[in-house]
């Protein structure tokens, strides 16, 4: 976090790094989460490393309006690597890749639901696609409820739900009357 560094020289996806005896393959895995993403496979520990592309326990984040982006991102991860595969998120636990993915995308799936739930009732949106009162706390709400179970940062669900509202909006505010 201390600005822009320059790099010695660029790793191409697909690339295999040995280190200290161990095998790295660093994966470009393209906008998700965030603009672009880089996912690391240690091949003797049989273990993935995922940044912030998976989300272990905690609300995933689409607060950068990529929500589709991100589950075919999480799509193409159980593609071409085992379920059983140990990931290692950027935040909390360590879990199989089968049983992470499948809560990140039912999370996902959860929360556009809602979104497009409240966004499609009548007088939800103002004719440039942002939501009317009520239907922005109600949209906000229902997130809040989604992520008070899990994990959230030390942030309560409602900051998680404000974050990820604007996202979730975006991929939607092309269909606004």
């Amino acid at each position: 976090y201390g600005g822009p560094g320059r790099s010695d020289s660029i790793i191409a996806s697909g690339a295999e790094l040995a280190l200290g005896g161990m095998h790295f393959r660093v994966l470009e895995m393209g906008a998700a989460d965030a603009a672009d993403n880089t996912i690391v496979h240690q091949r003797e520990l049989d273990a993935l490393f995922t940044g912030d592309l998976t989300v272990a326990h905690a609300p995933v984040y689409v607060g950068e309006g990529r929500p589709a982006e991100l589950m075919e991102a999480l799509a193409r991860l159980r593609a071409q690597f085992p379920d059983s595969l140990t990931v290692y998120s950027g935040h909390y636990a360590a879990m199989p890749l089968g049983e992470l993915v499948e809560a990140n995308l039912a999370q996902l799936t959860a929360a556009r639901d809602i979104v497009r739930r409240v966004q499609g009732a009548p007088g939800a949106r103002a004719a440039n696609g942002t939501l009317t009162a009520p239907a922005g706390p109600e949209a906000l709400g229902a997130l809040a409820a989604l992520y008070r179970p899990l994990a959230r940062y030390g942030l309560s669900a409602e900051i998680m739900a404000a974050m990820n509202l604007p996202g979730l909006m975006a991929e939607h505010r092309a269909a606004a009357p």
